[in-house]
């Protein structure tokens, strides 16, 4: 629930106009998407349930593994390891490629292969980078990940850029700052990515 929680603030939810689709994989328990968060807008979480919404919503479950395409988007998932299951999405475009992998946790000196072959030279990968490889050993079992971790896959996938999300909630903008700059001196295209940050993505050439 921790990550839908902004989802009952969503404006065309409440437009009756608007058609709104969910497209989720369930998770490691068989719980559907629309099961989740009606749970989560449920007394005591939340005061009202989804009869709220004026839209036309609708929900679909995406098998682990599948492929969805957006108009031009193809979008395709992997599992990745996090207690209750987490996938990661990718993105391919003409314009670019993009990794979403949020809430995974590594096995330390051992590549999630897999994980190396769904992000195969995507231009970003957006990685759950909540700690460092120093404090690593404190956070066995969290369902999470380091900076250097995101790093060495985009090494060995070749991806161009890793973007530093999930932070820490302790961690302050100085922190981060640091951060970014140990980051860069590992991976050179490797950033910290912040709030209503606005990345343009350049047409890849034709070959």
């Amino acid at each position: 629930n921790d990550h839908i929680c902004g989802i009952p603030f969503f404006a065309p939810l409440f437009d009756p106009e608007a058609q709104v689709r969910f497209h989720a994989v369930n998770n490691e328990d068989g719980i559907s998407f629309e099961q989740a968060l009606a749970t989560y807008m449920s007394r005591p979480t939340y005061p009202v349930g989804m009869e709220i919404f004026n839209a036309e919503v609708s929900f679909h479950e995406l098998p682990s593994g599948a492929n969805l395409s957006a108009g031009d988007i193809n979008i395709s998932n992997h599992p990745i390891p996090h207690p209750g299951g987490c996938h990661a999405y990718r993105f391919d475009m003409d314009v670019a490629a993009i990794v979403y992998a949020t809430d995974t946790e590594h096995v330390p000196g051992a590549l999630n292969q897999d994980l190396v072959e769904f992000c195969k030279n995507a231009d970003y990968l957006l990685y759950d980078c909540t700690y460092d490889d120093e404090s690593f050993a404190e956070k066995t079992g969290y369902g999470h990940s380091t900076w250097q971790e995101g790093a060495r896959l985009c090494q060995a996938a070749r991806v161009a850029n890793l973007a530093i999300m999930h932070h820490a909630p302790e961690l302050t903008d100085a922190q981060l700052d640091l951060r970014a700059e140990k980051a860069a001196q590992l991976f050179e295209n490797a950033f910290v990515a912040a709030d209503f940050q606005k990345i343009p993505l350049i047409h890849r050439p034709t070959v």
